[in-house]
């Protein structure tokens, strides 16, 4: 019953609909003349526009006339001003403009005129700031920029002349359209009465399934169902509205629900975040620490060896003993150093710190911490160094000595017998560079070429697993970012089974400041001047004692305490020429006691040196900040001491000139005359690089005949270094037959 009152309905609907429809028309074909005369207006309003151009351009001829027949007596600044204020004013109103219906269509002729109107501004701007200094000039340039005024002013009067057209012709085809729609739609309008009626009832059952459809997704929604299908439900007609309200209702609650979940990930995150930054920072913690208890050992142990390097009471044997105890503490302290920079390679916060740097000393002194090792598996080992290096390269040589005793350390690892070396040479030079590659080449197990590329993973490791089980793993991942910062990369070939040869070229920088054979620093043996107090603060015995007797050996008089608070009381009592003073300290650490004594008025001027194991440069800040004139890093070594009091007490070191020798020189050179057996004894070992087995041969030289003692020492000395060249050429010297060599 609803459904048949809505075709009556309809065809009343339809009545009054074609009325209104009709009267619509007529509407419409009253309102043409409306967009006629709209058009007339933007017309008007186009060629005010022009107007205003042209004033603006008729201004400027004005200026330049008055310029030239007056010269100097306008205002060019004032005149310039009022012009560019209409240029703005004409290119604002064209700018509305172009949101006209007329502006629309015509839009790139529109942004065509505005690009030559600020030609034109810009002309305006150079042509009067030049008035006033070549006029001659400033007219000759503004005469091409004339053409853009007339090609704007011509533009918005076409566009001008076009709008007028268009509005009229489009007035009289909407006038034509009017009247035909009307006829037609009073003719339809009869004949599509029944069909509406139909079509209407058709509507009705088709609205009603839509809203029922609409219902059941609203409810669906309302239970948090969100993965439903709406989009099946959309129309075209008032309904249709509604599905997009809930389509969009859909979305937004999917978004709010997706932000949730992503607050809820983020809210995770940031939870194991913090719980990493967490771990990170006790991992620092721990290492610092670490470093710290490390330190504190190392320094005396240093601190002693270094005082048993001093003693000229001891032979040759424990002179090498106490040198070995020495590169070896100070070898451990590298890799405590290198355990600490762990942290910063996992932050990438690595950096390489060039210095200059003797290689050759610098290689000797790796091939000196290297013997022992091969020695302990009776491995040949030799160091080949280019003698044409240059004096002196810029290179980071903690980076580099951490790279090679890597590399040296693995190549004795996993050789069983043979030979492992390393050789240092010079592939090119400038003036002010050079490449000089490395290589460690040894003759064991080797690598299969599978197994090349793993080894560089952090944390992998090739051959069978008891060699796996002297390291970590880090070693060649470590070494290979180190050569990458330097600016290189590995070069690895590799054999199982024959052995491995891995090498990286560098280039280095020559530093052109040291010329000459680079001088090995002489030892300090004691100081110049009035004999000097020190203090020394610590509350650890140890460390009191290995400062005392280091420093008592060079001459100083020597007060030692345990704490802070202690150390105050001994400065105003003792007044001691300089203070050494632990930075760690329980009760009063040694930063506080500094600040303490720098606000005394009486003793702030006390030289301080502050000693702290936890080598960071946040500790050398701190220091620094509490007053101390220096910083040094445990464990102390006695030149670099003795050389920062210097730096802060009036006294000049004393060194001893090794340099220098009681031997005659006529005599120092003088060749040997050796049996044939030993020379070919000693030609053979030279070339195998069997380094022990020569110190032994020199020795046993020495026992036959004393009058070789010199040639034994000089053999000693070359073995160890491992100048296996260097031998050879000792050993041709003092040969009865070269011939016999053949």
């Amino acid at each position: 019953m609803k459904f048949g009152v809505a075709p009556a309905l309809a065809l009343v609907l339809l009545c009054v609909m074609a009325i209104i429809e009709v009267s619509a028309l007529h509407s419409v074909r009253d309102g043409t003349q409306y967009i006629a005369a709209t058009g007339v207006r933007d017309s008007a309003r186009l060629a005010d526009i022009a107007a205003r151009f042209e004033q603006a351009d008729g201004d400027l001829s004005r200026l330049l006339t008055m310029e030239a027949a007056k010269p100097g007596l306008s205002d060019i600044a004032m005149h310039a001003q009022m012009i560019q204020a209409k240029l703005a004013g004409v290119r604002s109103d064209l700018m509305d403009f172009r949101s006209t219906e007329i502006g629309r269509a015509n839009a790139p002729r529109i942004d065509a005129a505005l690009r030559d109107m600020d030609k034109y501004s810009g002309a305006v701007n150079v042509v009067t700031s030049m008035l006033g200094v070549d006029f001659a000039s400033a007219v000759e340039m503004l005469e091409p920029f004339h053409q853009y005024a007339q090609k704007v002013t011509g533009t918005i009067r076409a566009i001008a002349r076009e709008g007028i057209a268009q509005s009229y012709q489009r007035t009289r085809v909407v006038g034509d359209h009017v009247r035909t729609t009307t006829a037609i739609f009073s003719a339809l309008a009869l004949i599509t009465v029944p069909l509406i009626a139909i079509a209407t009832m058709l509507v009705g059952f088709a609205t009603v399934r839509s809203i029922r459809a609409i219902a059941d997704a609203t409810a669906d929604l309302a239970a948090a169902q969100y993965d439903i299908d709406i989009g099946k439900l959309a129309r075209k007609d008032e309904l249709g509205a509604v599905v997009t309200a809930l389509e969009t209702f859909r979305l937004q609650a999917l978004e709010a629900q997706r932000v949730r979940q992503m607050e809820e990930e983020s809210h995770r995150l940031q939870l194991a975040k913090s719980a990493a930054e967490s771990a990170n920072n006790a991992k620092s913690d721990f290492l610092a620490n670490m470093s710290h208890e490390l330190r504190t050992p190392l320094n005396a142990i240093l601190g002693y060896a270094q005082l048993l390097r001093r003693d000229p009471k001891l032979d040759e044997r424990q002179s090498n003993a106490a040198r070995i105890i020495d590169e070896s503490g100070s070898h451990l302290l590298t890799l405590i150093d290198d355990i600490l920079d762990l942290s910063k390679i996992e932050a990438g916060k690595f950096e390489i710190c060039p210095a200059a740097l003797d290689l050759r000393g610098f290689a000797s002194g790796i091939a000196d911490i290297i013997r022992i090792r091969a020695e302990e598996k009776a491995l040949a080992f030799s160091c080949e160094v280019s003698p044409d290096l240059p004096i002196m390269m810029l290179v980071d040589a903690k980076r580099l000595r951490q790279v090679l005793i890597n590399l040296l350390g693995n190549a004795i690892k996993f050789t069983d017998r043979g030979h492992v070396g390393l050789q240092v040479s010079l592939t090119s030079r400038s003036d002010t560079e050079a490449r000089v590659r490395f290589e460690v080449r040894d003759t064991g197990v080797g690598i299969s070429a599978d197994k090349i590329d793993a080894i560089f993973q952090p944390f992998e490791q090739v051959g069978d697993v008891q060699r796996r089980a002297g390291g970590t793993g880090l070693g060649l991942s470590i070494s290979r970012q180190l050569v990458r910062l330097m600016g290189s990369e590995f070069e690895v070939m590799s054999e199982s089974g024959r052995g491995s040869q891995f090498a990286f070229e560098l280039t280095l920088p020559i530093d052109s400041s040291i010329s000459g054979e680079p001088a090995e620093s002489a030892p300090v043996i004691g100081y110049e001047g009035e004999r000097r107090r020190i203090l020394v603060v610590d509350d650890l015995p140890k460390n009191r004692a290995v400062l005392a007797d280091m420093l008592e050996s060079f001459g100083f008089e020597i007060i030692q305490v345990d704490g802070g608070e202690v150390a105050l009381e001994t400065v105003a009592a003792e007044r001691p020429d300089l203070v050494l003073m632990d930075a760690r300290m329980p009760e009063m650490d040694g930063l506080e006691a500094t600040r303490r004594l720098r606000a005394s008025q009486e003793l702030g001027s006390t030289p301080v040196i502050m000693l702290s194991a936890g080598a960071t440069a946040d500790e050398q800040e701190r220091s620094l900040a509490a007053g101390a004139n220096g910083f040094l890093a445990k464990p102390i070594v006695a030149e670099t001491l003795l050389q920062a009091i210097a730096r802060h007490l009036p006294i000049k070191l004393i060194y001893r000139d090794d340099a220098k020798s009681d031997t005659p020189a006529a005599t120092q050179d003088r060749p040997i005359t050796l049996l044939q057996e030993e020379i070919e004894e000693l030609y053979r070992l030279a070339m195998a690089g069997n380094m022990r087995a020569i110190r032994a041969h020199a020795d046993a030289l020495v026992a036959r005949n004393d009058n070789c003692r010199e040639f034994a020492q000089k053999l000693r000395q070359l073995a160890s270094t491992y100048q296996s060249q260097a031998i050879l050429g000792l050993v041709e010297q003092n040969m009865p037959m070269k011939e016999g060599m053949e």
